[in-house]
């Protein structure tokens, strides 16, 4: 895993990230719905411990 100084913070991040604004669901924002619709917490979780055990689909 390759790091990176994160701006002017001096902190370290990996270079790759988790974008999980999927797995959140579906939601409303002054009556309009947005976001990607239902969501099954299972696939959810399978991805997030597959991100934080560092292997990806290839």
């Amino acid at each position: 895993m390759e790091y990176r100084t994160l701006g002017r913070t001096g902190l370290r991040v990996s270079e790759m990230g988790f974008g999980g604004w999927a797995i959140g669901g579906g939601f409303c924002i002054a009556g309009k719905g947005i976001g990607y619709g239902p969501t099954d917490d299972a696939t959810s979780k399978r991805a997030l411990e597959r991100a934080a055990a560092g292997s990806h689909p290839k």
